[in-house]
């Protein structure tokens, strides 16, 4: 009589093929799960950046003072120059909300052909009525042209877009370092031209590219 066999319990994973598919059950899940916590985790650490990125007081000078994160300003002069200006804050300077107060200004005075200046100061004022905007302390004036000055004001007619510093200006030119009683900016044939007067020194300096 011929003795029957039995098979062994784990006879079906004694094979390659069945031991690969029994492992696969196992692995595919854990390896969805894994996938889905990850998902969670960034959504959860995204949703964290909605939060208002004020403090209560912060909140409480801002609806009580008319305080206004980054503010911006463009206007277009008949001309076609342009003045851009943006601050990291600004609010009235008084009940009467006519003049606006604003902080850490960057902007650019631009041409109708795209010939830039770019400015920045610490502080700047600007007047609803007179359309003008004078910046304050440490004003940087900057140009394609080799321009790199420095003056502790610059009025800014927002109406003509005429920029003016009232004051002292200094800095390098594109000819060497140089100094004036004031400094105007205006456009002239589709270019920025910066015109010094009330007393300019210029330390000419052969080793630029106009004294080559």
């Amino acid at each position: 009589m011929r003795r029957g066999t039995s098979s062994s319990p784990t006879g079906h994973f004694d094979n390659p093929h069945s031991r690969w598919v029994a492992w696969l059950k196992v692995a595919l899940p854990l390896a969805a799960l894994a996938i889905l916590s990850t998902l969670f985790l960034v959504a959860d650490r995204r949703g964290s950046g909605d939060a208002i990125p004020y403090s209560d007081v912060q909140l409480d000078r801002i609806v009580n003072e008319g305080r206004i994160a980054n503010p911006s300003y463009a206007g277009v002069a008949p001309g076609g120059a342009a003045v851009t200006l943006s601050a990291d804050e600004a609010w009235p300077e008084d009940a009467s909300r006519e003049t606006m107060l604003a902080s850490n200004v960057i902007g650019a005075w631009e041409t109708s052909d795209g010939a830039r200046v770019a400015l920045s100061s610490d502080a700047a004022r600007l007047t609803g009525g007179g359309g003008r905007a004078l910046l304050e302390g440490d004003v940087s004036i900057r140009d394609a042209q080799g321009y790199r000055l420095r003056s502790e004001a610059l009025e800014i007619d927002l109406e003509t877009a005429d920029v003016v510093s009232p004051g002292p200006v200094s800095g390098t030119s594109p000819a060497g370092e140089i100094a004036a009683g004031s400094m105007r900016v205006v456009q002239k044939e589709g270019e920025p031209r910066l015109t010094f007067s009330d007393g300019v020194k210029l330390i000419y300096d052969p080793a630029t590219p106009d004294g080559e």
